[in-house]
């Protein structure tokens, strides 16, 4: 029933005015404008070309604001300070690179010269090499003699002289042809010494020996002066005063000896090297050899240090030239120091401080003191006048030196 229903609504006429579609032009059409003020035309309005759309909406954007040097981000300012560094860089790498190109041509150059100065070694060497074959191979010169040194065996005559081949002739270590023994006989070029031809005559009869013969000869002794000459040392006789410091070992001491050291203090205009204070010593006839040591304590003053036997011929030696030694010099007087660095010091502390100094001397008089019994016999002397202790004593004579205090 409700099938038929349906049936008998369904519309079958065909419509005659179909309804129309609104488009969106026509609906913009349709739409009221607002009201827009008059702006007024531009000179390049009238070039450019008409909008495609003048209803869209108009989008303004806001005013741009560009960030000033100031005002950057901390990444663009380090970026910006790495690439100055890299210029830097690259600038100090260019000068290098430069350098570097100016050494490589220098020595490319240096090369070519030591090519030019080896090849020209090679040619000189060539040439000489050829003169010496030539010289080699070529005849004596016209005039040259040959005399006979070859030494007779009996009372006979001497034999007759043979001529001389160019196969006897021979280079020298010297590069001079010089004559072979051959069987012509010795003979001698016109290079040759007198020596040398002389020295040359044995020479086949000593190539002759057998051992027979040179055993039966009977042994050469070789003297003294000979063996100096050979081993290059000369012998040279002993000074006086070598042999007698030589004897003085094997000698007593006499009964009014005084054993032991002292320092004798002499005024001095200035300080001189030891050299020259030991050449004016000598000058006054003092012997050196038994001026262990020198130095100058202070200013204006020199101590030489002699064995008490020895102190009263210097002393007289002095008088003769009229030079008075200083009998009240104390080595260990705080105003021998003489620095303006130590005046805030107390005494005591200056009167160590000279102690010091005076050891500091002392130690340098022991250095230079070669013989290590007289060496330790200073020693003793400097500790029985209590300059030195006693541990500075066993050190010196353990270890050949001491600790300055």
């Amino acid at each position: 029933m409700s099938q038929k229903l349906r049936n008998s609504t369904r519309v079958t006429k065909k419509l005659t005015n179909p309804p129309s579609v609104a488009t969106a032009s026509a609906l913009r059409s349709k739409l009221p404008v607002p009201p827009r003020a008059a702006r007024p035309p531009s000179p390049a309005a009238s070039t450019a070309p008409p909008a495609v759309d003048q209803f869209a909406p108009k989008v303004t954007l806001p005013p741009l604001n560009l960030p000033s040097a100031m005002s950057l981000p901390n990444w663009a300012l380090d970026f910006q300070a790495k690439l100055r560094q890299f210029d830097e860089q690259f600038v100090r790498y260019n000068d290098r690179l430069q350098e570097v190109e100016s050494l490589a041509e220098a020595n490319a150059r240096l090369q070519r010269e030591l090519t030019d100065a080896q090849q020209l070694i090679s040619q000189l060497q060539a040439e000489v090499a050829h003169l010496r074959n030539s010289r080699a191979t070529s005849p004596l010169a016209p005039g040259t003699s040959a005399a006979p040194t070859s030494a007779p065996t009996s009372a006979s005559a001497p034999s007759p002289v043979s001529a001389v081949s160019s196969e006897d002739v021979r280079m020298t270590d010297s590069g001079l042809p010089a004559l072979s023994v051959g069987s012509h006989g010795t003979s001698a070029s016109r290079y040759a010494s007198d020596d040398t031809a002389t020295a040359s005559a044995p020479a086949s009869a000593k190539t002759n020996k057998s051992y027979s013969s040179v055993a039966a000869k009977p042994a050469t002794t070789t003297t003294s002066s000979s063996a100096a000459k050979k081993n290059g040392k000369r012998s040279r006789k002993p000074f006086p005063r070598q042999v007698a410091s030589a004897a003085r070992q094997f000698t007593a001491a006499p009964e009014d000896s005084d054993p032991g050291f002292q320092y004798l203090y002499l005024p001095s205009r200035h300080k001189e090297t030891l050299p020259r204070l030991r050449a004016k010593l000598a000058v006054l006839k003092i012997n050196n050899w038994r001026v262990l040591d020198i130095h100058f304590p202070a200013r204006h003053v020199v101590a030489l240090l002699v064995h008490n036997d020895y102190a009263s011929d210097l002393r007289a030696l002095f008088a003769v030239a009229g030079i008075t030694p200083l009998s009240d010099f104390d080595p260990l007087d705080p105003k021998h120091l003489d620095d303006p660095r130590l005046v805030s010091l107390t005494t005591d502390e200056l009167v160590q401080k000279a102690l010091s100094v005076h050891q500091g001397r002392l130690q340098r008089a022991l250095k230079f003191i070669r013989s290590i019994p007289i060496r330790h016999a200073v020693a003793a002397d400097f500790c029985a006048r209590a300059w030195i202790s006693e541990d500075q004593l066993r050190e010196i004579r353990k270890s050949g030196s001491f600790t300055v205090v």
